[in-house]
């Protein structure tokens, strides 16, 4: 998936979730629009920032609340989500980390 592709992925979300093209996005309404209510969860310690985990079979983002790039961090595993759940994009682990970047900075800050 190339760069437009994941950018108008985080549009698409952006605007399902009720976010104007332009507006600042709230992520915790993004991420409950499409990944269902109670799907972040903050945590004082973890190694790392952010993760995509599965729990009972549901897909939910756990984040480390010091984290001084909490908001990326959050929409950077939104983004393996959206790649994988969304766009079924199938893509090795370094493309894949790419996409999930391109796919957090679009969502904050689009063009």
């Amino acid at each position: 998936m190339d760069a437009a592709g994941v950018e108008g992925l985080a549009l698409e979300m952006r605007r399902a979730a009720g976010a104007e093209d332009d507006a600042i996005v709230s992520l915790v309404d993004v991420v409950t629009h499409w990944m269902g209510p109670r799907s972040i969860e903050t945590v004082d310690r973890m190694v790392g920032r952010a993760a995509l985990v599965t729990v009972d079979g549901r897909a939910r983002i756990v984040a480390h609340r010091g984290a001084p790039d909490l908001r990326f961090a959050v929409a950077h595993e939104l983004g393996h989500w959206a790649l994988r759940s969304v766009a079924r994009a199938e893509l090795g682990h370094a493309e894949e980390e790419r996409a999930a970047n391109t796919f957090a900075a679009a969502l904050l800050a689009p063009s």
